[in-house]
C-alpha cells in the first residue's frame, strides 16, 4: 500500500531565527534557505511531498531498513546555472546527498514556464562545479501546477530551467533516459489538448491549446 507523508519539520528554522542567521539568495527563484520537510522511508511505497509541492514517489523495497531524508528549497550551495539558461523555479536537495536506492524514484520538480526555451531538468551533487541535464523527462500537471518529472537512482540537487539549446541534452552532461526535446512552440512538451476544448484543455496559465501541434504553448 502506497502512503503519501507530507510532515513539516520547522525546529530548524525555528532555531536559525533565534539566531538571526541571515538567508542568502541568488538569481534562483528561492528566498528562504533550507526550507525542509523531513520524512521516514522504509521498504514500503511512499510519495514524499515537500516544499513548494515537489514531490518523490518512492516504490517497494527500494530501500531494505527505515531511513530519514528531507527534502528542501536551497538558496546557496549548488553550482551557477550554465550560460543563458533562466531559472523556472526553486532549486530543491534531496538528503542525504547521495543515497542510492535499490529501485529508481520518481521526482517530481515543480516550475513556471516563462520566456522562450525548453523547459529542462537539471541535477548536482554537492561537489559537483557543473550541472547535468537529466534527460527523459516529462512535464505533468495537476491541481498544484506544472512539474518535470524523470527517474533517477540517488539524490542531489534538482532544478527546472528554461534551456536556450534547443531541448535536453544541449549545453551539458546528460544523465539517464532518452531524449525528449520538443521543439516551439510547444512551452509545455508531452501535455496533450483538443480544438473540442477551447479552455486550454488544462493547459497551465500563460499557454494555451495548440491543436495543430497537439501540445499547450504559445502562438508563434
Amino acid at each position: 500500500m502506497r502512503m503519501k507523508r507530507s510532515v513539516a519539520v520547522g525546529s530548524t528554522l525555528g532555531i536559525a531565527a533565534l539566531l538571526g542567521v541571515a538567508c542568502k539568495t541568488n538569481n534562483i527563484n528561492a528566498t528562504t534557505n533550507n526550507e525542509a520537510q523531513t520524512f521516514t522511508v522504509g521498504p514500503a511505497a511512499q510519495d514524499l511531498v515537500g516544499p513548494d509541492s515537489v514531490e518523490v514517489d518512492v516504490p517497494a523495497n527500494a530501500v531494505a531498513t527505515s531511513i530519514q531524508v528531507t527534502l528542501s528549497v536551497e538558496a546557496t550551495g549548488f553550482p551557477a546555472l550554465p550560460s543563458g539558461d533562466a531559472s523556472a523555479g526553486n532549486v530543491f536537495s534531496f538528503t542525504p546527498d547521495g543515497q542510492t536506492f535499490a529501485a529508481q524514484v520518481t521526482v517530481k520538480i515543480p516550475y513556471t514556464a516563462s520566456g522562450s526555451g525548453t523547459p529542462t531538468l537539471l541535477t548536482a551533487e554537492e561537489t559537483d562545479t557543473t550541472w547535468t541535464t537529466v534527460s527523459g523527462s516529462s512535464t505533468t500537471t495537476s491541481a498544484t501546477g506544472t512539474f518535470l518529472t524523470a527517474q533517477t537512482s540517488h539524490f542531489s540537487f534538482y532544478t527546472v530551467v528554461m534551456s536556450s539549446g534547443g531541448g535536453e541534452g544541449d549545453g551539458g552532461a546528460t544523465s539517464g533516459g532518452e531524449d525528449s526535446s520538443i521543439e516551439s512552440p510547444c512551452a509545455v512538451p508531452h501535455v496533450s489538448c483538443g480544438a473540442e476544448e477551447p479552455d486550454g484543455g488544462g493547459c497551465p496559465k500563460g499557454t494555451t491549446c495548440l491543436a495543430d501541434q497537439g501540445c499547450c504553448g504559445t502562438s508563434p
